[in-house]
Order: structure tokens, then C-alpha cells, then sequence
């Protein structure tokens, strides 16, 4: 007999608040049980291990996340126009998602090692909504049709979390993130010829 899935869901949405409040080390998994209304053994009914939990949590968040994006590709607009949007979507919504942004500002590099081989279902995710557009763009006419979607959208994803990982600190402002991808864009799709 499985666990109910609201039951489940309940148990990853009160897991994703602790998690995001007091972080992995400090949150317990008494704690988690005792805010989704059920018991220390149903939790592990759910998931085998606190790890695993967390990557439960995290797949959970990386989908809301993505699903906001992808809710807005719409295949009447212009493939570049979607792509600034999803990237400033993500920029601007990050601290909307806590576990994904101290995720991708590496604070929980600690658990990779136990999280590796799930971490491309992560990856995975991000690109989804990222070769959906390329790929409209391909269909408008906008990209060359012979354009590697997966290692373009794995590159547009990487200078993404790069500008996450190595540009977000106490003295980078918001402002500072979307001028660094307006830049980015430029880049991408003008070049620096004169």
C-alpha cells in the first residue's frame, strides 16, 4: 500500500518551508511530520532518507518554477522576445524560490555528492522551457535550422546560473542582474563585430 498523494504533497510542501527557513543541517524530520499533520513514519513512508527528501523537495520547486516559465511560451510572440522573458522571469522571481537560489548559489554543495546522480532530472527541468523556445525559434525562422538545441539551451542555461553562482552578492542589485542579461543577450545575439 502506497502513501496517499496528498499526504505526499503535504509532506514536500511543509519539507520545501523548513528547508527554506532554517536550511538541511538544522531542519528535522520530526519537525517536517509535525507540520504536515502526520507522523515521523509516515514521512519515511514517502521518501527513504532526509537526502532524499530534499532532492523530492527540490525536483518538486525546480517544476513549479519551470512551470511558470512555460505557461508564458507563447507561439505567437518572437522566439527572442520569449527568451528575454524566461530569463528575466527567472532573475526576477528567484528570491520567490528560496531552496532553488541557495541551491544554484551552491549553499547546499555539501549534499551534491549524496544528490549526483540525480542532479541531471534537475538540469533537465531548466531546459525544458529553454529548447521548447529555441525550437519555435527554429519553426519562425528566427534561429539557423541546423542549431543544436540541447548544447545551446545547456549553454544559455549555464551563463544563466553563472550569472547566479558568481554575480549575486551583497553588492549586486537587481538592476545589476538584468543589465548583466540585457548584456547577455546583446552578446548572444548581436556578437561583438563592429
Amino acid at each position: 500500500m502506497g502513501l496517499d498523494s496528498d499526504k505526499k504533497d503535504s509532506i514536500l510542501v511543509e519539507a520545501a518551508k523548513k528547508f527554506a527557513q532554517w536550511g538541511y543541517k538544522k531542519t528535522s524530520i520530526d519537525e517536517i511530520a509535525r507540520a504536515a499533520g502526520v507522523a515521523k513514519g509516515t514521512v519515511y513512508l514517502a521518501v527513504k532518507s532526509k537526502d532524499e527528501l530534499f532532492y523530492q523537495v527540490l525536483l518538486r520547486e525546480s517544476r513549479r518554477w519551470n512551470a511558470e516559465i512555460s505557461k508564458n511560451i507563447d507561439p505567437s510572440r518572437p522566439a527572442i522576445e520569449l527568451l528575454r522573458e524566461a530569463s528575466k522571469t527567472c532573475i526576477t522571481q528567484i528570491d520567490q524560490h528560496p531552496l532553488i537560489r541557495d541551491f544554484l548559489f551552491g549553499k547546499y554543495s555539501q549534499f551534491l555528492l549524496s544528490l549526483k546522480s540525480k542532479l541531471p532530472a534537475l538540469r533537465s527541468l531548466s531546459l525544458t522551457p529553454i529548447g521548447e523556445i529555441l525550437k519555435l525559434g527554429i519553426k519562425q525562422g528566427t534561429f539557423k535550422k541546423d542549431l543544436n538545441v540541447e548544447q545551446v539551451a545547456n549553454i544559455l542555461l549555464d551563463l544563466h546560473v553563472a550569472t547566479f553562482l558568481f554575480h549575486m552578492n551583497s553588492q549586486t542589485t537587481m538592476d545589476d542582474l538584468l543589465e548583466r542579461e540585457e548584456a547577455a543577450f546583446n552578446l548572444i545575439f548581436n556578437g561583438i563585430k563592429a
